[in-house]
């Protein structure tokens, strides 16, 4: 009797098993098996680093709509964002109201929501991009407010990721900004802190203190992405004030002169 077809899903089982088996290897079978449970799995493992990168909601929205292929919006009525990208990966704010007959999931534990713009059904695919992005998406809110109302404060993470944004359409930055409770006509600056994270207030509050930060210069709001620029390249000069690391924590922009550039 001849030797019964090999199963292919014990092969690959058998196969992830093998010391120096890895996820390009799996996806490598499965795409050979089924292109459409090979391109899930991609979408899963892209969204995986997103989260294990603490990446922010503009950075999930733009996988989405590359990955699907056509424009991806998220909006969140109670928090007022809106960030809408292109399949290119340019952000676009400015789109076609959304068509009930878009494919589009809700963002659990909130008011968010994700869509498609584009004719249904999703396919496996487009489901996949939905479920995983729609979860990575609840991460940020989680770890940036955790389940609690919405409620607007300088540090609201995704409000000031908007703001920072030079590619943002100005209108959409002038709302992250009211939203954001910054006066217009007052001078406001950015500071970068350790491990990524962006403040912005007037400039007239102080620094938070205790913390490694890059302080940008005093602007306009709608000039803050150039601020926070120059808060990044001051935070890479700022020590950590040990006698290991001696020199100041927080490092302004505006005193480092020729500095800046050499360290941009």
């Amino acid at each position: 009797m001849p030797a019964p077809p090999a199963c292919a899903g014990c092969a690959a089982s058998s196969a992830a098993d093998r010391p120096g088996y890895g996820m390009r290897d799996l996806v490598g079978r499965l795409s050979a098996l089924d292109p459409d449970a090979g391109a899930a799995l991609q979408v899963i493992a892209y969204f995986d680093r997103l989260v294990e990168t603490r990446a922010g909601l503009e950075a999930i929205v733009r996988g989405a709509a590359v990955l699907a292929g056509c424009p991806a919006c998220l909006t969140d009525s109670e928090r007022g964002v809106h960030v809408r990208v292109l399949p290119d990966g340019g952000r676009a704010d400015a789109g076609p109201p959304p068509d009930p007959a878009w494919p589009r999931m809700a963002v659990p534990g909130g008011a968010a929501t994700l869509w498609l713009e584009r004719p249904p059904p999703p396919g496996p695919v487009g489901a996949m991009v939905l479920e995983r992005a729609a979860a990575a998406a609840r991460g940020v809110l989680d770890r940036t407010r955790g389940r609690a109302p919405a409620r607007r404060s300088e540090d609201d993470p995704a409000l000031v990721e908007v703001l920072l944004d030079a590619g943002a359409p100005p209108a959409a930055r002038s709302l992250a900004a009211r939203e954001l409770g910054l006066p217009g006509g007052v001078a406001v600056r950015a500071v970068a802190l350790e491990g990524g994270v962006a403040h912005v207030a007037p400039a007239r509050k102080p620094v938070p203190e205790g913390v490694r930060a890059g302080v940008g210069p005093a602007v306009d709001v709608l000039d803050l992405p150039r601020s926070w620029v120059l808060a990044r390249t001051a935070l890479r000069l700022a020590a950590e004030g040990t006698p290991q690391d001696p020199g100041p924590r927080v490092v302004h922009a505006d005193e480092l002169g020729g500095l800046a550039v050499l360290a941009a």
